[in-house]
């Protein structure tokens, strides 16, 4: 292989030359006020000065693409690369000595800008020298988006070399395949970022037998805790091609049996951490705060299950026992309480989550409408019987075709059931609401709703709010596409009729649409249904003086 075929960019300059480069790079300003990055060009090589950090870059070699490659080209460029690398590091060091290993971190918890700079971009840096307040660095490896190998040297300031920095994000392999996986509109917290940042910059963790990295809280090879992935599936409590599944993101296995420690994206807009245990069990309700999980791992439980919460788990920090998880732990559990200025305690409360509960059976096996009905009905003759006497016969055939005339297409077929067990609710004076302050409306309701929407504020669906990132839902303020079937002081459900590509026909969406990037409450009617109907059969509610059901998140 030629060199043509395997370099894209080379800089061969005699080494006075790229001394004297180097020598004005160093008497450069930081470009750290300007709008982007500042290129120049110093005795005919390019120089960039990064916008973001006190930093000037100049690349000596860039190959080609190594992607798909077997390894064969990769050693034939290091290996013709290598005379150059040798070459500047000589020439460095006859001009300031010799250089410095900055590889490895000082401060088990914490990392510096350059750190992380170089982690992210797969980047080795085993060549550095002091020069007054600053720093020459000389990098080489592979980058990760282009698969270019590339040489390249750094004049950094010593705050980006030299400062450790506790609330650095980093980045982690780990994190992005999570982040990869998360729908638009929801995010990573950021807590949790940073942790799975600092399990990898202190080499905790490793592969896995299929190629995927891995992160721990502690070090060495054996399970002595959570261990986080960001490939880990649903299947077994959730089909993770259910159109709800996007809700549930697992994120650490708890056992060696396969329960897992997930990130739940609720349909009210929070999110919450929630165990699944192997060994079966209700779900748990672990954390509603990143910190607090974060907290929770840092205690040191080797497995996570419903008999663990009421022994405090032994913290001995001089037992060097392989097998002590508590010890294990001890430098995580340091970070999390200097991070974050917060305790970690001996022992964890818990509680079953019954809401989490009622949303993944819904998710995974919805109740067939006449089953959620029979079981609302029920509960509300048992427990609020003044909102059950409120609730009407079936819809008139005559009412469903002028629903399905003033929102110009097909009703879906579990509206259409659920009407005719119940058209609705019979709630003049809006006291003995359904649930939560929701109304249900009837199909009269909720043409007049549907034309009182057009009236007030339109219904052209190109009519986009420009502030929005829309995924699933419209950016807008209303269309006849949206049947909306509660109704409580200016809000209510809908059922999306006319989605965006992403989203699905009938997904329930709660109006007025909010926040930048607008989701789905639910995949379908009978998801939200059964959803109402699990969390009124396993009590999960309280009833007010005036005999209205509160919900209980």
């Amino acid at each position: 292989m030629s060199n043509q075929d395997l370099f894209h960019t080379v800089v061969d300059v005699p080494a006075p030359q790229l001394v004297g480069v180097v020598r004005k790079m160093l008497r450069l300003p930081w470009a750290t006020g300007a709008e982007s990055d500042v290129e120049q060009t110093i005795d005919g090589l390019e120089v960039t000065s990064w916008d973001a950090a006190e930093i000037h870059a100049l690349d000596l070699l860039v190959s080609t693409s190594l992607e798909g490659d077997d390894g064969t080209r990769e050693a034939a460029v290091r290996e013709r690369s290598s005379p150059l690398l040798d070459g500047v590091v000589a020439a460095l060091t006859e001009e300031w000595g010799d250089h410095r290993v900055l590889s490895g971190l000082e401060d088990r918890r914490a990392c510096t800008l350059l750190q992380v700079i170089l982690h992210g971009q797969g980047l080795d840096s085993d060549h550095a020298w002091p020069v007054g307040d600053r720093w020459v660095i000389v990098f080489d490896g592979v980058l990760p988006e282009s698969h270019q190998y590339a040489i390249g040297l750094l004049v950094a300031s010593t705050h980006v070399v030299e400062d450790y920095d506790y609330s650095l994000p980093g980045g982690s392999a780990v994190a992005e395949r999570l982040a990869a996986r998360l729908s638009p509109g929801t995010d990573l917290p950021v807590p949790l970022e940073r942790a799975l940042w600092a399990m990898e910059a202190q080499g905790w963790g490793g592969i896995d037998a299929h190629g995927d990295p891995f992160a721990t809280p502690y070090e060495g090879q054996s399970q002595l805790g959570a261990v986080f992935s960001g490939t880990m599936s649903t299947e077994g409590w959730l089909d993770p091609d259910a159109p709800d599944a996007w809700r549930l993101l697992p994120l650490a296995e708890t056992d060696g049996s396969g329960g897992f420690a997930a990130l739940w994206f609720a349909p009210s807009g929070e999110s919450r951490f929630v165990l699944l245990s192997s060994e079966g069990g209700e779900p748990q309700r672990l954390a509603d705060d990143p910190v607090d999980f974060l907290r929770l791992i840092a205690i040191g439980f080797e497995e996570l299950h419903s008999w663990v919460w009421s022994q405090p788990v032994c913290v001995d920090e001089d037992d060097e026992d392989d097998d002590n998880s508590a010890a294990a732990h001890a430098d995580f559990r340091g970070w999390v309480e200097d991070d974050f200025g917060v305790d970690v305690p001996e022992s964890w409360s818990v509680t079953d989550d019954d809401r989490f509960a009622a949303w993944l059976s819904s998710a995974a096996e919805p109740l067939s409408i006449d089953e959620s009905w029979t079981i609302i009905e029920r509960v509300l003759q048992e427990r609020s019987p003044t909102v059950h006497a409120t609730l009407r016969g079936p819809v008139s055939q005559d009412d469903l075709d002028a629903l399905t005339r003033t929102v110009g297409r097909p009703l879906p077929v579990d509206l259409v059931e659920s009407l005719r067990r119940h058209d609705g609710q019979d709630n003049p004076t809006q006291l003995q609401d359904l649930f939560d302050h929701y109304t249900l409306l009837r199909a009269r309701a909720m043409i007049e709703q549907s034309d009182m929407l057009a009236d007030a504020v339109g219904d052209d669906a190109d009519e986009t709010i420009d502030w929005m990132e829309p995924h699933r839902v419209r950016a807008i303020a209303n269309c006849r596409g949206w049947l909306q079937f509660t109704a409580a002081e200016g809000h209510g459900h809908a059922i999306d009729l006319d989605p965006l590509p992403a989203g699905l026909v009938g997904q329930i969406i709660h109006l007025p649409v909010d926040g930048p990037t607008p989701l789905p409450e639910y995949s379908s009617y009978r998801v939200w249904l059964s959803d109402l109907a699990r969390r009124l059969e396993t009590d999960s509610f309280t009833v007010d003086d005036d005999g209205v059901i509160r919900l209980n998140d």
